[in-house]
């Protein structure tokens, strides 16, 4: 049996154009089709224009007054003393009465509780317990300060 051969002139030829036209189809079709997932909350804030602070257009606000209350560790000592203003405290009950006092005279006014890192978190707890239970909503702890150069409005720990 022969086989017929092909003339040589005659090649086959792939053609690219309608396969070009169907990925170029396909690719409109997903990009219109593609839905983008939109942020679930919508941050409401206009960020200054200017690049840094100015000393010329800076205003310092003044903090509203709050409580600071220290848990601090005194040298040789296994117990924290708590300290509200210049008032030290030797238990957490003694703080919670003048707490309830001082809430009061101003119920809205904030709470910030200044661990010393060396105080046990039972104990810092327990001032946390003590401020929820007399009533104070807005609570809030205060970071540990570096050592070094300081931004202007750090507070320096007197102890």
């Amino acid at each position: 049996m022969k086989r017929r051969r092909l003339a040589s002139s005659s090649e086959i030829e792939m053609q690219m154009t309608s396969m070009i036209d169907v990925t170029f189809l396909l690719l409109i079709f997903f990009l219109l089709g593609t839905k983008f997932k939109e942020p679930a909350g919508r941050l409401n804030a206009f960020l200054p224009k200017d690049r840094g602070p100015n000393p010329n257009n800076v205003s310092v606000i003044e903090p509203e007054e709050e409580l600071v209350i220290r848990v601090m560790m005194k040298p040789g000592h296994t117990k924290p003393v708590y300290k509200l203003g210049d008032t030290e405290y030797p238990t957490v009950a003694d703080l919670e009465q003048k707490l309830l006092v001082l809430y009061g005279i101003n119920a809205d006014q904030p709470v910030t509780i200044d661990p010393d890192p060396r105080a046990q978190y039972n104990y810092v707890l327990q001032v946390l317990n003590s401020c929820i239970k007399v009533g104070y909503a807005e609570i809030a702890f205060s970071a540990p300060i570096p050592k070094g150069p300081q931004v202007p409005g750090a507070r320096w720990r007197d102890w």
